[in-house]
């Protein structure tokens, strides 16, 4: 199932996927590490959320076979009118994008076997999905 969130600016609805093709299509569109894409929204938030948020929608808008109907400048105005950076729509929006994230992005577990009497224990490393 495709995470995503609907949010209302200026009387439109705008869906954001959420899900990990979107992740990918954020990185591969601004040409960022996950890493990078990190650091630059905890650095520059006035930038960086609206690309987020117009890359979201522009993907959601591909899932649903629909050409996206609005600029990344249009994306800034929509968020500006709503209260800028105090927007209710925009914490919103950056609460469900963190936890996608932190759902998404594999986790790895250290697991130790018991070991037969003679032998020493064995480890091994476990991807698990938070």
């Amino acid at each position: 199932m495709i995470q995503s969130i609907k949010l209302t600016f200026a009387g439109k609805e705008i869906e954001f996927s959420l899900g990990l093709g979107a992740l990918g299509e954020i990185l591969e569109k601004t040409d960022l590490s996950i890493d990078e894409l990190k650091t630059k929204v905890e650095r520059n938030p006035f930038k960086y959320f609206p690309i987020l948020m117009y890359y979201s929608a522009e993907c959601q808008c591909e899932l649903d076979g629909k050409e996206i109907d609005f600029t990344l400048n249009d994306m800034i105005g929509f968020i500006d009118d709503s209260g800028a950076m105090a927007s209710d729509q925009l914490s919103k929006f950056a609460v469900a994008f963190k936890d996608s994230q932190d759902r998404n992005v594999p986790q790895v577990k250290e697991i130790v076997e018991e070991a037969p009497a003679n032998a020493s224990a064995k480890k091994k490393l476990i991807g698990q999905t938070m």
